[in-house]
């Protein structure tokens, strides 16, 4: 069973943005949410065993989460340590937490596309 499927109301926030796609990346093992072709979040780890979400977020908010909940958010799994932070999906950090990091990872990666990219996901709908 993939890590998405473990957790169907976290999954379910996340495809609640709009424009997000999904894919799976078969030689990683990880389920990736993206928009505008840039990934946000992803939830991965080994093989299940360990489940991950790892997200985008600013260094500074990465920086308070990491201290204040430690060992369940740490820094990211095989990606930029600065930018990303991995949750223990099964360990004590409150959904209400996860979701404001997954606003705050959608936020910045949508804010950062271009005008083009934008209009071009708008006339999708």
């Amino acid at each position: 069973m993939k890590i998405r499927e473990k957790y169907p109301e976290l999954e379910g926030y996340i495809f609640s943005k709009p424009y997000v796609t999904y894919d799976f990346k078969e030689e990683w093992g990880w389920d990736r949410y993206k928009v505008g072709g840039k990934m946000f979040a992803a939830f991965c780890g080994d093989n299940g065993e360990n489940p991950l979400i790892t997200i985008k977020c600013t260094p500074a908010t990465n920086l308070v989460l990491r201290n204040q909940y430690s060992p369940d958010i740490k820094e990211g799994y095989y990606m930029n340590k600065t930018h990303w932070s991995s949750i223990e999906v099964s360990g004590s950090v409150p959904f209400e937490i996860i979701k404001n990091m997954i606003d705050e990872g959608y936020s910045l990666i949508y804010n950062s596309l271009t005008k083009k990219v934008k209009a071009e996901l708008e006339d999708k709908l």
